[in-house]
Formats: structure tokens, C-alpha cells, sequence
């Protein structure tokens, strides 16, 4: 018989999650968190377009993208969360390799590997043994960070998936006489990291004609969250220590908290394009700025009526530009002018969609939260499966979430404010996990886009799918948007 699952965390328990980095508040609730599980959401329809997404004329695209780049005066950044090794990338490949499998995967990667940016002027492997012992082995890849990998190839070398957003970076996070990118990684592959880039930045600073100004952080230890055993006890190491994990990218938030900046791109780090392929992206990065721009000085016009002569009408101004920023209150007649100020002064987010094409993720919903309805983006693992009409609301779901984002964080004076109490923590995610062959209950912080923005006034705006070209999976380097031209 297992031991009987604690109802709290006892002083021991605290005093060795303290010891480990983890203050009491937060280990008790994550406790709280891990006991109760995922708390699924309350979906009331699907966002689509002329219901909580924008679709944008092409012409429209092209005034907002020229307002954000006549805005000269912002200090840009482009935030990348580049935490993680290429684990994942070759998790399929590498367990193929070991079992002897032979799959659609494998006879793929074996069929087109020779295309790929990484043999770019390397002799290629004479057998598939050599090739995996090279991968695996020699290059231990997996371990790599995922940045670092050579994506793409050109004439004069092989592109990282890096070095792609550094050049995408010139084209529209250029401030202050210098081209602005903060990356997330981790403690191990920090010097590797840095080296590399050091050289990069010297490189494409050269080609372009720019300066480089590259920011670095990791994800904050007190972020770590413990794990259950099956008895629903914290899981302990070999050595008597409380198994401690990574919280999640929802960690990050803190991350982009400490980033002082007017405008923030994000992107995930495999989410990048040849040059060739990428005027797409440029372009709508820029309108998503521009749009960003625009609203948030609308928030600001309105907020100082409410402020200068508060009325009817101003309130109704109000309401109706919250209903535009994702929030359902505008028959709230009820609500405060302090309220309504409130709202219209929280962090700004416009989020590219794409039409949803069957990948793997989120997507944008209008959700029911304590009587009204909100904008966010939401995961399959956060809805009740076995609720069937909140199922078929997830399956209705027209768009998917690319992450691709522009924020603002500061207030609407412009003075830089903590976005934390912004977040919704009870967002948080719960899941199953192996540990030395044991199962184990897991805690994720709600997600950098998901929970941990869910107070955010958001805009969703549809983006074309030419400007989604992520690399889960060392296959969709074979796909055409990563192909090299011809």
C-alpha cells in the first residue's frame, strides 16, 4: 500500500523547496496547483473573422506598416524564447535509430537528409550508421541548442535558425541607431551561445550595415515547479532532494517583464524563413506594429475623455473600444469610469492568426469569465474532452496561434510598469510525465501567450500562412518555405 498523499505541505517540505530556490507562497501553490489539476475553461464560441479577428486590406497592410516605420522616435525589441535544446527536433529520429524502426519518417529524412543546410560543403555520410553516429554521436545534436542548427542554406554558407532572426530583425527592430534582440537560453548553452553570436552579430553587422545590440537571460530558477509522485507526494531524486523541473515558457513572462522597451516583437525561435520567402513576414510584422500603435493611442484618447469629462457618451466610447480589445462588457452599463479606465490602461497585444491548417497548438476563442466574455488564446489541453459541446466548439476553431506577437507593455503615459499582475494563474497547466520509470504529476505556469496574458487587451488579426514556417521536427526542413532557392 502507497503512502497516503499529503493534504499540505508540511515544514520539511517547505524548508527543502526554500533551500532549493522556491519561496513558501509559491510552493504552496503550486501544491494547490498540482492537487486540483488543469481547470479547464469555459469556451463561448470560436474568434473568427468579423467576430474577434481582423482580416486586413492589402492596402490597409501597407498604411500601417508605413505608420510603424515613420514611429522612429519607439525603442524596439524583438524577444525570442530560445530556452530549449533540439530534443524534440530529433526525438522521432533518434528513437528510430535505436529501435531499428523503419516509418514514413525515417525513409523520408533518409530519402532527402542530403538537402539539408547542415552537410552545406561537408562530405556526406556513406552509410545511414555513419549518418545517425554523426548526428548523434559526433554532433550530438539533440543536445544542441535549437537555435544553432543550420537551417537554411545560401551561397556564401549555412543560416541557423539565429542568425535568421538576426536578419529579420534589421528589417523592423532597428531603434536608436541599433538593432535590438533579447533571447531566452539556457545556463548550459549560454557561452556556446554567446560565442557563436558574437561572430554572427559581427557578420550580418557588416552585410546590412547595422549595429547589434543582443540581450541574454535565462529562465528565472524560482520559476522551477516540483512534481507529484503517484501517491501524490513530491517527488524526490536518488540523493533526497525534491525533483525540480522547468515551469513552462509560461516562466518567461517574468523574463519580458524585465525587458524596458516600447514596442516587443515575439517569435519562437524555429519560426524562421529563407530570405526568399520572407517579404510576407516583414511586411505584416510591421502592420501588426502599426495596428499596435494606432489602438493603443485610441486607448489613450479615450481614457483621457474619461479622465476630462466623463459622460454617457465617454462610456459608451469605452465599452465599445474594449469590445474591439477583446473584452465583452459593452452592454456593462453599470461599470465604473475608474473601471473602465482600468481596463483601457492594461498591456496591448496584437497577435498574428493563421487559418487554421491542422498544426498542433492553440487558437483564438472568445471565452466566458465571470460574466463576460474575453479574447484569448487557448490550448486543447485547457478544454473538457468530455464535455461534447465545448468540444465542438475547439474542434469549430478557424484560426491557430503562429506566435507572432507585438506588444506594449507600459502604461498609457509611457512609463514602464510590471505586467505580472496581469497574468491569470489558475491558467496553469497539469499533466502526466515519466521520471526513472515512475509516473509523475507535472506543473506548467500558464503559457507565456495563453495564462500569463489573459488580462491583456488583445487584437487578433489574420496573417497569411506564408509567414508560419516552424520547425517541430527535423522533417520540416524538407518542406518548400525552408528550401533554398532554386
Amino acid at each position: 500500500m502507497g503512502k497516503s498523499p499529503m493534504t499540505s505541505l508540511n515544514d520539511a517540505v517547505i524548508q527543502s523547496l526554500t533551500s532549493q530556490g522556491i519561496p513558501e507562497e509559491r510552493a504552496i501553490q503550486q501544491y494547490s496547483l498540482l492537487r486540483r489539476g488543469t481547470k479547464t475553461i469555459v469556451l463561448a464560441a470560436s474568434a473568427s473573422i468579423g467576430d474577434g479577428v481582423h482580416s486586413l486590406e492589402e492596402a490597409e497592410v501597407e498604411r500601417l506598416a508605413d505608420h510603424y516605420v515613420k514611429s522612429v522616435s519607439l525603442k524596439v525589441m524583438k524577444f525570442v524564447p530560445a530556452s530549449g535544446a533540439a530534443t524534440r527536433m530529433f526525438h522521432d529520429l533518434i528513437s528510430d535509430w535505436k529501435e531499428g524502426k523503419e516509418n514514413d519518417h525515417s525513409r523520408r529524412f533518409k530519402e532527402l537528409y542530403s538537402t539539408l543546410a547542415l552537410f552545406q560543403g561537408q562530405d556526406l555520410p556513406k552509410t545511414t550508421e555513419e549518418l545517425f553516429r554523426l548526428f548523434f554521436e559526433e554532433w550530438s545534436l539533440q543536445d544542441a541548442p535549437k537555435g544553432t542548427i543550420p537551417f537554411h542554406s545560401y551561397p556564401e554558407g549555412a543560416r541557423s535558425a539565429f542568425e535568421e532572426h538576426l536578419v529579420e530583425g534589421t528589417a523592423y527592430a532597428e531603434s536608436d541607431g541599433k538593432v535590438h534582440l533579447h533571447f531566452t537560453i539556457a545556463p548550459d548553452h549560454m557561452e556556446q551561445v554567446k560565442e557563436k553570436m558574437q561572430r554572427w552579430t559581427s557578420m550580418y553587422g557588416e552585410k546590412f550595415g547595422v549595429a547589434f545590440a543582443i540581450e541574454y537571460s535565462i529562465q528565472d530558477p524560482g520559476t522551477d515547479t516540483f512534481a507529484l509522485d503517484k501517491e501524490g507526494n513530491p517527488m524526490r531524486k536518488s540523493n533526497g532532494k525534491i525533483l525540480m523541473r522547468p515551469g513552462g515558457h509560461g516562466s518567461l513572462i517574468h523574463n519580458l517583464d524585465a525587458i524596458d522597451a516600447d514596442i516587443i516583437f515575439i517569435k519562437n525561435v524555429d519560426n524562421v524563413a529563407p530570405d526568399h520567402f520572407k517579404a510576407d513576414t516583414l511586411l505584416y510584422k510591421k502592420a501588426l506594429a502599426g495596428l499596435l500603435l494606432e489602438v493603443r493611442s485610441q486607448a489613450a484618447d479615450v481614457h483621457k475623455d474619461l479622465s476630462e469629462s466623463p459622460s454617457d457618451f465617454s462610456k459608451s466610447k469605452a465599452r465599445h473600444l474594449l469590445l474591439e480589445l477583446g473584452l465583452d462588457i459593452e452592454h456593462d452599463e453599470d461599470v465604473s469610469v475608474e473601471r473602465l479606465k482600468e481596463l483601457l490602461d492594461r498591456p496591448f497585444r496584437v497577435c498574428g492568426m493563421v487559418r487554421n491548417q491542422g498544426e498542433p497548438g492553440g487558437g483564438p476563442f472568445w471565452v466566458q469569465r465571470s460574466g463576460y466574455r474575453t479574447l484569448q488564446i487557448v490550448e486543447s489541453a485547457q478544454v473538457d474532452h468530455d464535455d461534447p459541446d465545448q468540444w465542438r466548439k475547439m474542434k469549430e476553431g478557424t484560426h491557430f496561434n503562429p506566435v507572432d506577437l507585438v506588444c506594449y507593455t507600459k502604461d498609457l503615459q509611457g512609463k514602464k510598469r510590471s505586467i505580472l499582475p496581469y497574468r491569470d494563474p489558475e491558467a496553469a497547466f497539469v499533466t502526466k510525465k515519466s521520471h526513472a520509470g515512475e509516473e509523475i504529476t507535472v506543473l506548467e505556469w500558464p503559457g507565456l501567450w495563453n495564462g500569463a496574458m489573459a488580462d491583456w487587451n488583445t487584437l487578433f488579426v489574420e496573417v497569411p500562412i506564408s509567414t508560419f514556417s516552424p520547425v517541430k521536427t527535423i522533417n520540416d526542413l524538407f518542406r518548400m518555405s525552408h528550401r533554398s532557392k532554386a
